[in-house]
């Protein structure tokens, strides 16, 4: 039993584990690096991927926005400048001063209810008789005349003289048929009929107030209706 061989020390067998021990940390490094490679390859593809699939709608929706831009110049024109914005439209001023705005269809409104005066110089016709017969028997036979008369006046005297008559028709008939009455032969056969105007005019006028006048007597109609 003395010779038997000496039992290995206690400390001698820790290095034959060490090995084992030594071959397991270098399994996690390359699963790591082989990983690793994988995420970035993929990482790769989805970034390529991505940037394929959003270029498109990008480029697809900024051709709209510009033609929608276009569009919209030609429609509206060019934006006004800063100095042309604080100026009033012309369409405005149009409208304030008489135009198509407010202002100018009240102005409108005002103007169509008012009549203007007549112009310095104009005239204006007012029939005094129409359709009246007056019995004249100079010529030795009876006749019915059957006449109309106006009278020329000066325009801004039309009123008044229409006023006259209505007012005064029964005055107005009498002073004519007066006329017509005492006329001559001679006088109710004349072409021109102007001493026959010129005595109605001469009667009327002694009717008429300070400053009114008669310019002219017209007898449109005078027909003898015999009996």
């Amino acid at each position: 039993m003395a010779d038997a061989a000496p039992s290995p020390p206690a400390d001698e067998a820790p290095p034959a584990a060490a090995a084992p021990a030594k071959k397991k940390k270098g399994l996690p490094v390359k699963l790591i690096a082989i990983v690793g490679g994988v995420v970035v390859v993929q990482g790769a593809l989805l970034f390529g991927l991505f940037k394929f699939l959003g270029g498109g709608p990008k480029s697809t929706q900024a051709e709209p926005s510009a033609a929608a831009h276009e569009e919209q110049t030609s429609d509206h024109g060019a934006a006004p400048s800063a100095s042309d914005q604080g100026k009033p439209s012309a369409a405005a001023d149009h409208g304030k001063t008489g135009g198509t705005g407010e202002h100018g269809a009240k102005g409108a409104e005002g103007r169509a209810g008012e009549i203007p005066p007549p112009p310095a110089g104009a005239t204006a016709e007012v029939q005094l008789v129409k359709g009246f017969r007056v019995p004249n028997d100079k010529s030795g036979r009876m006749f019915i005349y059957d006449l109309e008369v106006s009278v020329v006046v000066p325009g801004h005297q039309a009123e008044a003289f229409k006023a006259l008559a209505a007012q005064r028709l029964g005055e107005v008939q009498d002073r004519i048929g007066r006329v017509i009455r005492s006329a001559s032969d001679k006088m109710l056969r004349e072409d021109d009929l102007e001493m026959l105007r010129s005595q109605i005019r001469e009667e009327l006028s002694e009717m008429l107030t300070d400053g009114q006048r008669i310019e002219r007597v017209l007898i449109p109609r005078l027909v003898p209706l015999p009996t």
